[in-house]
């Protein structure tokens, strides 16, 4: 048992960048993002920490975030991370801790990025320290870049870009093991204040370009209701969000045929409003 779950981790580390439920090297996160089939590039907030870090620009308070993954078919690949962001002028600062797997196997993440926003464009880099452990195998230590950019093109158009493993890590001796680079391009479009619609294209070098599309409608002020769909992955999503004063608390649901349905919940505290 333990050594099938070992040749499937290694074979999860080729398919991390291709799959949005994959794991190793996979640290897009957030009940929100994965509730928009992780089509949010071109969004900003406190959830672009774990993605396109240029987004955390558009912050004014101090955050703090934490969320959890479950898997209903499969145990030990269960996701979680916790963050922290402090804007500073037109610069933002986080901090982010990043983890998943058991005793047999797991992955461990620490972050930190650092946003700047001048004008009506943001540029962000966020560098991450992992360590992979694997039974019976030592453990792999390895560091990552990641940068993105954003630009408000208008009051309701907004074009986001995130590049992955710029660095092009590398954590074992054999090719398919190794991390590939990862590059997303997407749109942001308000046509109404309440209506958010996303389109996002993504090219990693092991495999053929992925598309998806999101939307996230706020029928009323504390409520916002989300889908989205990945198109050659055949994946829907979908979740709700729930905000009031001074935290957010977001659901979002997947399915994928190799994990099968997967549940994430989300926490988001703006401390500074509730000291106000």
């Amino acid at each position: 048992m333990k050594t099938m779950r070992v040749i499937l981790l290694i074979a999860l580390v080729s398919f991390c960048f291709t799959s949005s439920q994959a794991q190793f090297g996979f640290y897009e996160f957030g009940a929100r993002r994965q509730s928009l089939a992780f089509a949010d590039v071109a969004m900003n907030g406190p959830w672009s920490l774990f993605n396109n870090v240029a987004g955390i620009t558009g912050i004014e308070n101090t955050y703090i975030m934490a969320g959890y993954q479950r898997y209903e078919q499969v145990t030990g690949f269960d996701r979680y991370a916790v963050g922290l962001i402090k804007p500073i002028r037109s610069t933002a600062i986080g901090v982010s801790v990043y983890g998943f797997g058991d005793e047999i196997s797991s992955e461990r993440k620490v972050a930190l990025s650092v946003a700047h926003k001048a004008g009506r464009f943001s540029l962000g880099v966020n560098t991450h320290f992992s360590q992979i452990s694997v039974e019976g195998f030592e453990s792999r230590f390895f560091w990552m870049v990641d940068i993105g950019g954003l630009a408000e093109l208008s009051d309701r158009l907004n074009i986001g870009m995130h590049i992955s493993n710029l660095n092009q890590t590398k954590i074992a001796e054999f090719p398919e093991a190794n991390l590939p680079l990862s590059l997303e391009i997407g749109l942001s479009y308000r046509p109404v204040e309440e209506l958010n619609i996303l389109f996002e294209i993504e090219q990693a070098t092991i495999s053929e370009m992925q598309a998806g599309f999101a939307m996230e409608y706020q029928p009323v002020e504390s409520w916002k209701m989300r889908g989205g769909y990945q198109l050659e992955r055949q994946q829907l999503f979908g979740g709700i969000g729930f905000g009031k004063r001074h935290f957010e608390i977001d659901y979002a649901f997947a399915y994928q045929s190799f994990f099968g349905f997967s549940h994430q919940l989300g926490l988001l505290f703006n401390w500074l409003r509730y000291e106000k």
